[in-house]
Parts: structure tokens; sequence; C-alpha cells
């Protein structure tokens, strides 16, 4: 009897300690840390690259948790409105992936200009089908490379007139037109970019780049001037092109995609300097860049 009494008041001073002093809870979902200061591994490094991809992260990948990629954190934290401490709880964590998912879900459709047995304008050694896929494959690495789902209508020297059939009317150019227009309505793109090369042989000191648009779609106005005001800014090796004005045109392809889109000219072969600048790398990757950059400040891809 002695013994259960004693054990009924040990039982009871236990109990009574358990909710009177201080004890550690249980981790809720949201405070469940994913990655903090001081980790190192393959899973930090992916972190670093999706932040990087959300404006978030600038520097060198190291796959370590260190100073830049906690203000890197705290930066996205502060952008998405949650608690500021630079550690990545599962709820940071989900974000971050949501965010990275929605980017992949935009489509930039790029349709290099001509291909196969259409050479388009053609200068020398210079044609208009072997520039137009060189620029689009750099422009395609750098839309990846910021999240964005790139997707070309070629990717290799072809010709598109066989993905329509012919209905006796049509030339085998508005068949290859229309088999573009095709690829991108069906792609559900936010945004197409046409890319192509001029040539004027009648005045051979006219330069520059030339950004076409159709009044369909309001967007792409804003579009055509922004990647305009880009594209004129290209200087290289003390050349310093003309600067030219968007125009609204009634082009087949403007006009039949059910999305925004321009039509870029990149510069024209009938001027020699800029013909060899067109046959660079070098050239090419400012003038990918510089289309980049105007797509990004015509904001269309937020919207």
């Amino acid at each position: 009897m002695k013994l259960k009494v004693t054990l009924l008041i040990i039982f009871t001073v236990v109990a009574l300690l358990y909710y009177v002093l201080p004890h550690p809870s249980l981790p809720t979902s949201s405070t469940i840390t994913m990655f903090q200061k001081g980790m190192k591994n393959a899973e930090v490094l992916n972190l670093q690259h999706e932040l990087s991809t959300l404006k978030c992260f600038e520097g060198t990948f190291t796959g370590i948790y260190d100073t830049n990629t906690v203000d890197a954190v705290k930066n996205f934290q502060t952008q998405n409105k949650l608690p500021i401490d630079g550690v990545v709880d599962i709820h940071t964590f989900n974000l971050i992936a949501d965010k990275i998912i929605t980017l992949k879900k935009v489509v930039v459709m790029i349709d290099p200009g001509h291909g196969g047995a259409d050479g388009g304008t053609v200068s020398g050694n210079a044609i208009e089908k072997e520039i137009t896929l060189g620029i689009s494959l750099k422009l395609k690495k750098l839309v990846e490379a910021l999240g964005y789902n790139a997707q070309m209508t070629r990717e290799t020297d072809i010709s598109l007139t066989s993905l329509t059939q012919p209905n006796g009317i049509s030339t085998w150019e508005t068949r290859d037109l229309k088999a573009r227009a095709s690829i991108i309505n069906k792609s559900k793109a936010r945004v197409f970019l046409s890319i192509h090369v001029n040539s004027f042989p009648e005045a051979t000191a006219i330069n520059g780049a030339s950004l076409y648009y159709s009044d369909v779609y309001p967007q792409s106005k804003g579009l055509a001037k922004a990647i305009q005001t880009s594209l004129n800014n290209i200087t290289s090796e003390g050349f310093v092109r003309q600067a030219r004005e968007s125009s609204k045109v009634g082009f087949l392809l403007l006009r039949r995609a059910t999305v925004p889109g321009v039509l870029i000219e990149t510069g024209f072969l009938s001027n020699q300097q800029e013909r060899d600048l067109l046959m660079t790398e070098a050239f090419r990757d400012k003038t990918a860049k510089a289309i980049l950059d105007g797509l990004l400040a015509s904001k269309i891809l937020e919207n």
C-alpha cells in the first residue's frame, strides 16, 4: 500500500513538473530547416543555381552555403514577404521550387528564318539561313539560363515546307511560313521571335537592325520597340550602326501567329562591314544578348 502511494505521489509530481517547466516543442513543417549556413553539398549547388535563375543570387556557384548564399536567400525572402533569416525552411524551399516551375511553363519560341534549300539572303560566303540559326541557338541558351522554356521552329539546317500540304495555290514560301506559324501556335508560347538578315544591294551604306510587328496583339509593338532600342545600342570595333525605328507591317507570319511576336532583321548583308560582323561569333553573341535584353525590358514574360 505504501509503495502504491509513493508511486502515485511520484507520478503526480512528474506530471506537474511537465506542465509547469518549459520543454522543447516538436518542429512544425514550417520550422524544419532544409539548408543553412555552413552546409556543403550538391543540393546547395542546385539551390544557388535556382536562386540565380530567380535573380536573387550573384557570384560563383560553389555548393557551399556561405554568406553570399545567405544574402541571396534573404533577398528571395524579402521579395516574397517571408520571414527574413537567410535560412531555407520547408516553406521557403517549396516557394523557390514553385517559382522555378512557373518559369519553365513560360515558352519563348525562337524562329530562325529560312533553312534547307531556302538559303535566304546570300552575299559571298554569308548565307542568311546559317546566320539566323547561329544567333537563334545562342539566344536559346540565354533564355534557358533564365529558367524559361526556349523552343525553336528548327535547330538544324532544314526546310519546313514539308510540314504543310501543297494545295495547288500556295508557293513554297507560303507553305514554309504557314508551317512556322503552326509550330508557334501549337507551342502556346508567351512570345515568338523570328530571326532574319536583311539586304538592300541598291544602297550598300544602309545598315542596322530592323524590327517588325503586327497590330494583332498590342504587346507586339512594345516588344518590337524594346528590342529595337537594344539592338540600336550595339557597337563593335568602333562601328556604330544606324539607329532605326520599329515598323508595323502585315507579314504573313505575324498575321497568322496566335501569340504576340516580332520579326527581327539583325543586320544588312549588303553592307560589307555589317556582313563581316555577322559572320563572327562575337557579334552574334552581342546580337543574341541584345535581343534578350530587349525581351526582358519589354516585361512581356512577366504578364
